[in-house]
């Protein structure tokens, strides 16, 4: 399996780019200057390699065409139809994937297992006006929120988003309920916790899986508190019914013990923070410090604890995505930089696009050697040396690694995805 030979297709196609260029009006007339495809490959270039100033743009679009054009033209270009242009083919990337799945897909008996989970990229001070953050004690900052909605199953890209860094995930989460279906498992951080999307996903024969936040409170059947039944359990194990928030939402909790270690440096970080702030961490608080606490609305006669624990752990893949991501494409250079509205969202689409393509690759390998076999950060780091030594869009990624080259190194424990995946079957 190791040594089977992968085999790769072309990315983009210049005819789509261009297009998606004529519908977006990025272009108007034919212009022997401005190609959509140069113009595509010059901005992913630009954030593979942190220059993306508009004189460093011009610079690396007049290498792949001429006559060059001069950073002004480049300023001229990169505005609101620059941006729809970017946004459609983001779209078309996550559209046009193959529906076909792992073979764990089979065995798990939901149509879709989809997570969430969002990343704030950071952009110097000047920018806040426009793209404000929550600020700290030295003034205001700048960033920009992207939110990916992911299937566990396929290993594709459901959705990708890009929002104001001060927005909330649990606002921002509202938006995956109209993709949401009748047998999908929807997996959340805490973030994301509303009660009342649960509700919803349960009328339409949707599941859902989240972790327990501090601050929701919950009593038993029998009316007792959740620190009580943690208290009294002689156990590892908790799982019953009980009733969540001041709705009374009936659901079902799973609770599994930490171990020692883990639940000592839970407490010890928790009375840390509480003395910084001259309080007294609570009773309650370092009482759920000791538990893996998890709600949802899978029945116990589906999926056992065991089971659910291992499911939650594969959540995970979607943090592993982001960063390597983050760790190979230099966004943060990129957006070192005061600049208008429009040059900050091309480079951060350009940015998701490169991200989109290591997913997308991720997937047609998986499909051809297995997932276990792969490393998320080093098919990263091949895209991005892939997208630096082409000089033609069509074969972005037209030509397939070495597996040698994103293969994952070998280690005992197994990967978060795979131990989820395993566990549903």
């Amino acid at each position: 399996m190791l040594n089977t030979p992968l085999t790769a297709r072309s990315l983009f196609s210049v005819s789509r780019l261009d297009e998606i260029a004529r519908k977006t009006r990025l272009v108007t007339r034919n212009s022997k200057k401005f190609s959509p495809g140069n113009f595509l490959l010059t901005l992913l270039k630009s954030v593979c390699s942190g220059k993306a100033s508009f004189n460093q743009l011009a610079i690396s679009l007049s290498g792949l065409a001429t006559p060059a054009m001069c950073k002004q033209a480049v300023h001229k270009r990169i505005n609101k139809f620059a941006v729809a242009f970017l946004l459609q083919v983001i779209s078309d990337l996550i559209t046009s994937h193959s529906t076909n799945t792992l073979d764990e897909f089979s065995r798990s008996g939901f149509k879709r297992i989809l997570v969430e989970d969002s990343t704030i990229l950071r952009l110097p001070k000047t920018n806040a006006e426009l793209f404000p953050a929550h600020g700290n004690a030295t003034g205001p900052t700048a960033g920009v929120k992207c939110d990916l909605c992911y299937d566990l199953l396929s290993q594709q890209p459901v959705s990708f988003d890009l929002h104001r860094a001060t927005e909330q995930d649990r606002t921002i989460g509202k938006e995956i309920l109209a993709l949401a279906r009748k047998g999908d498992l929807i997996l959340r951080d805490m973030g994301y916790f509303d009660l009342s999307e649960f509700a919803y996903l349960e009328g339409i024969g949707a599941f859902w899986f989240t972790r327990l936040p501090l601050t929701v409170n919950l009593v038993s059947d029998m009316g007792s508190s959740l620190e009580k039944l943690l208290e009294n359990a002689s156990g590892n194990e908790i799982d019953t019914t009980v009733f969540v928030g001041k709705a009374r939402h009936k659901c079902r909790l799973v609770a599994v013990r930490a171990d020692k270690e883990t639940a000592e440096k839970r407490r010890r970080d928790r009375r840390k923070k509480a003395r910084e702030l001259g309080k007294t961490a609570s009773r309650a608080a370092l009482a759920r410090d000791g538990w893996h606490l998890m709600l949802t609305n899978l029945p116990a006669d589906r999926i056992g604890v065991a089971t659910l624990a291992g499911l939650y752990r594969s959540r995970w893949a979607i943090e592993i995505q982001f960063r390597a991501w983050k760790q190979s494409v230099h966004i943060a250079a990129a957006l070192n930089r005061k600049s208008n509205k429009w040059h900050v969202e091309a480079l951060v689409c350009g940015s998701m696009i490169v991200a989109l393509m290591g997913l997308r690759q991720m997937a047609i390998y998986a499909r051809q050697v297995g997932l276990a076999v792969l490393s998320p950060e080093k098919i990263m780091d091949w895209i991005v040396d892939d997208i630096s030594r082409r000089e033609d869009p069509e074969k972005l990624a037209a030509v397939p690694p070495d597996l040698g080259h994103i293969r994952r190194d070998v280690r005992r424990r197994k990967s978060t995805v795979i131990e989820g995946l395993t566990a549903l079957s």
